[in-house]
């Protein structure tokens, strides 16, 4: 259930509330005690980065590139294998 919620940047802006309402809904099948430690984190997350004014409404990093900066040269490129390996 962790990993799920913190997968939520990973999916598209618009399926991260019904997926964090189908994440929260689920519940967790443990003891007592884990299901109050997921309930506050739940509201954390709600409050914090959901329902946030302070904080982009836009989590999502769906879609956005990672690759290398525009700014590199080829020979950074070529390199950077050999540096990312050691």
């Amino acid at each position: 259930m962790l990993r799920k919620l913190l997968a939520l940047p990973l999916l598209p802006a618009e399926h991260i509330q019904p997926a964090f309402a189908a994440i929260s809904s689920a519940g967790v099948p443990d003891a007592a005690a884990v299901d109050q430690q997921y309930l506050v984190l739940f509201l954390y997350v709600s409050a914090t980065w959901l329902e946030s004014t302070v904080w982009s409404a836009d989590l999502s990093v769906y879609g956005q590139h990672v690759g290398y900066a525009p700014t590199t040269t080829w020979k950074e490129r070529q390199i950077w294998p050999d540096i990312k390996n050691k």
